[in-house]
């Protein structure tokens, strides 16, 4: 069976809502086709980095190796970052990134039960994961940062939003910042985020490291419509949004929200992190005192 780009297969193993699949699929998802970066994940369980390679290009291809990061400013993240050759595994749940991968196919027999994935921690205190949604199927991402509260630091994921300048620009402005709450977009796509995680999509987030290192994807997170109901009925706060830009066009956004149960230190909750996988140029940060 052949899943084309935007399909959504729902199955179970054992079989409960859905019924399962037995053999192998092949599904497929575009991607960019130039020096910008996609980050994936393989919605089935053997597919290799092949998958993500488009035929007669030689793509960049990595993955994030928390153990290798040194710190966690710009030089101490950016050693996370491996190399990783087409015959290798993809392993479900992980996240990886490639230039040029155009359309990808994943061939292997999908995920249909509950997967999980191990977080780690690097050099000084680097809790910096790269995970993906390991499903042919969109995943709700307030459902999944619920199922995983005391996890995740700040309670958000991280998405990029490639400035496609071929490495001469990348921010952390460059990522698209959700928590459940609040979202601030990346500036580049120009497209806002739903609340949904697509099949494919590979993101960061950021382990609290004081809590179980077992990040959970249940299938009760996929998504049956296009659309995310749940996410947008989540108590809408008050809030404050702020976005500064130069003239070389970086840019730089955070928000303030004012929830009932937000105290003056640092709530696991409600307060992401800038993410330095990427370098930090001009940014916008609130102080917690």
């Amino acid at each position: 069976m052949i899943m084309e780009n935007n399909s959504s297969l729902f199955a179970d193993n054992p079989a409960a809502t859905f019924g399962n699949v037995t053999g192998n699929i092949i599904y497929k998802r575009t991607g960019n086709t130039s020096l910008a970066y996609n980050y994936w994940s393989s919605p089935v369980t053997g597919a290799t980095i092949s998958s993500i390679s488009a035929p007669g290009f030689v793509p960049n291809t990595y993955q994030y190796e928390t153990s290798n990061a040194t710190g966690i400013d710009y030089d101490g993240t950016q050693a996370g970052w491996l190399a990783v050759g087409p015959a290798n595994v993809m392993a479900p749940g992980r996240g990886y990134i490639a230039t040029g991968a155009g359309t990808a196919s994943f061939t292997g027999n999908p995920n249909q039960g509950g997967v999980t994935y191990t977080a780690s921690a690097g050099g000084d205190g680097n809790t910096w994961n790269l995970i993906g949604n390991p499903y042919p199927a969109q995943v709700n991402a307030f459902t999944f940062l619920s199922q995983n509260t005391g996890k995740i630091t700040g309670g958000s994921i991280y998405i990029w939003d490639d400035d496609i300048t071929g490495g001469t620009g990348w921010t952390a402005g460059d990522y698209i910042v959700s928590n459940g709450t609040v979202t601030v977009n990346g500036p580049n796509s120009g497209a806002p985020f739903s609340g949904s995680i697509g099949s494919c999509q590979g993101f960061f987030i950021n382990w609290n490291s004081g809590g179980s290192s077992t990040i959970n994807w249940n299938t009760s997170a996929r998504l049956l419509a296009g659309t995310n109901a749940e996410f947008f009925d989540v108590q809408d706060y008050a809030r404050l949004k702020l976005k500064l830009s130069n003239a070389q066009e970086m840019n730089s956004e955070t928000a303030l929200i004012f929830p009932a149960d937000a105290t003056d230190a640092a709530d696991l909750t409600y307060d992401a992190l800038r993410c330095q996988v990427t370098q930090v140029l001009e940014s916008t940060h609130s102080l917690i005192q």
